[in-house]
């Protein structure tokens, strides 16, 4: 009977100290936790801007803050504008796709994604960079040029540049990229 006893108390005390382990990493997850909503809050605050343009091999050691796949904007010339394009984006992305908006309508830049992908990579002033898809980044410049020429341009406009057509290039020549 003292033996059942010895195993229950050792039980209890084996569970309690499990239990308190718990309570420290349920803690430390609520901390961590905290912590990401800070540096997310504190990075929604940020500033960011263009840096510069770089090319895909520059861009390869950073990480990567806003990006990937697309091809949706204005195909079948619902009339999309900027507000539409970002709507489908998380906030902590649309910093990023401000400043590459602010730096596209100040250069005047209008290139495809196939230019963006081998030389017009934007790198930010927090050291990430935007890496899209064709299509994501003629999403992009359709939502930009969209509301900027209050015209209805599709991602297909910005898939590939089009050298006649774009004024980029004496941009890439002047950034040496």
């Amino acid at each position: 009977m003292i033996t059942w006893i010895i195993i229950i108390v050792v039980c209890l005390v084996v569970l309690m100290f499990a239990l308190a382990l718990c309570k420290v990493a349920g803690d430390a997850d609520r901390q961590s936790e905290i912590e990401y909503l800070k540096r997310h809050k504190e990075k929604s605050n940020m500033n960011i801007t263009v840096k510069e343009w770089i090319c895909r091999n520059e861009a390869e050691p950073y990480t990567i803050s806003c990006g990937g796949m697309g091809g949706w904007f204005n195909r079948s010339n619902e009339g999309h504008r900027w507000k539409d394009y970002m709507e489908t984006f998380d906030d902590n992305v649309m910093p990023y796709l401000e400043a590459i908006r602010k730096n596209v309508v100040e250069n005047n830049l209008k290139f495809g994604g196939d230019t963006h992908q081998r030389g017009m990579i934007p790198l930010f002033s927090d050291d990430t960079v935007g890496c899209f898809s064709y299509r994501a980044w003629g999403d992009l410049m359709a939502a930009i040029w969209s509301e900027e020429e209050n015209k209805n341009y599709s991602y297909i406009h910005f898939y590939m540049t089009l050298p006649e057509e774009w004024a980029v290039w004496n941009f890439i020549a002047s950034k040496k990229v």
